[in-house]
């Protein structure tokens, strides 16, 4: 197998990591609302199901119930918080594993896992703090700086050794 061919097979499962660590946040995040409902006794609590790469786990729905101010809080912080908590859990689980095998796929699942545990702790102030610029999708930009950027950045100070090196390379063979 050729470098481009390993190199493509990377490339690949880094993508599909990516994707299946969005779906698993997102699978925290709506059961992290859900349960905080249920506990503030919520009969009609359900996790709403949608078509994005796959199932999707996209929000909870609550029919016939009014919260008060402090269960709205509770209910709009639970699912990032409860998601965030335990994404980061994973994130040092993960990055440990990398530390014993030195496998660097166990260190890119513990990078996205930080990131959307990020996302999700950033998604507890937008939900609380900010309900209607959240639904409306206003901080759309800043998700996405976070789950591509950081991983990005923390990918570039991991190999920086390697980036650096192939910029000498193919920086001494043009001159």
């Amino acid at each position: 197998m050729s470098d481009d061919e390993k190199l493509s097979y990377k490339i690949l499962i880094c993508t599909g990591l990516f994707i299946l660590t969005f779906w698993v946040s997102g699978l925290f995040h709506e059961t992290g609302h859900y349960l905080i409902a249920r506990k503030l006794g919520v009969p009609s609590a359900q996790i709403e199901w949608v078509w994005i790469f796959c199932i999707f786990p996209a929000a909870v729905k609550i029919y016939d119930f009014n919260f008060t101010n402090m269960q709205e809080f509770l209910f709009n912080f639970g699912g990032g918080f409860t998601a965030g908590v335990i994404l980061f859990i994973l994130a040092i689980v993960f990055w440990g594993i990398y530390k014993r095998k030195e496998n660097k796929i166990f260190w890119w699942i513990g990078t996205f896992a930080f990131a959307y545990s990020v996302l999700n702790f950033f998604s507890c102030y937008q939900e609380t703090v900010n309900h209607a610029e959240y639904i409306s999708f206003k901080y759309l930009p800043i998700d996405v700086s976070i789950i591509f950027g950081l991983p990005a950045l923390m990918g570039i100070f991991k190999y920086r050794a390697q980036i650096k090196s192939l910029i000498n390379k193919y920086s001494l063979k043009q001159s």
